[in-house]
């Protein structure tokens, strides 16, 4: 029988063993300071697993309007 694991971002509220969650909150804060008549891309780079995820999800989800999620 084959095992799988499922690749999913960690829920930041519940374990943030690797302290990400202070990650997220620097992003999002600087994302809400952004003056709101230009337009600006983020971009997150790292290897497989690196945790790009979990750092974007929980932001993601804080902007119920953007209808993503």
């Amino acid at each position: 029988m084959v095992r799988y694991i499922e690749d999913e971002e960690i829920n930041l509220q519940n374990k943030d063993y690797l302290n990400t969650k202070v990650y997220a909150d620097s992003l999002k804060k600087t994302i809400d300071s952004l003056s709101g008549d230009k337009s600006y891309t983020v971009g997150l780079f790292g290897g497989w697993g690196t945790g790009k995820s979990s750092v974007s999800f929980p932001i993601i989800v804080s902007y119920p309007f953007l209808g993503l999620v």
